[in-house]
């Protein structure tokens, strides 16, 4: 008995999980997914926000806030600036 309370409390555990991390997704617009192809995706925030994510979504006030980020390559700063540009 006791275990199917604990196995029903991890199903529903996942569950939950799951549909926080989809709604967490959904949040993600498809210019903000086309940026985040391009971030080393450390989440390391030594850019100044919590994570990849969060300088992204700070990026719709201030677009040049990739630049903050310290271990961007040449190749996908460029790239990033001319989506940039284009948008």
């Amino acid at each position: 008995m006791t275990i199917a309370i604990i196995l029903c409390f991890v199903i529903l555990l996942l569950a939950t999980i799951s549909s926080l991390l989809e709604q967490h997704l959904k949040k993600i617009n498809k210019k903000e997914k086309n940026y985040i192809d391009y971030l080393p995706g450390k989440n390391c925030g030594e850019c100044g926000f919590n994570n990849c994510l969060g300088m992204i979504k700070s990026m719709e006030e201030n677009k040049n806030n990739y630049l903050k980020c310290k271990h961007l390559n040449v190749k996908d700063k460029e790239i990033l600036k001319n989506m940039i540009k284009e948008s």
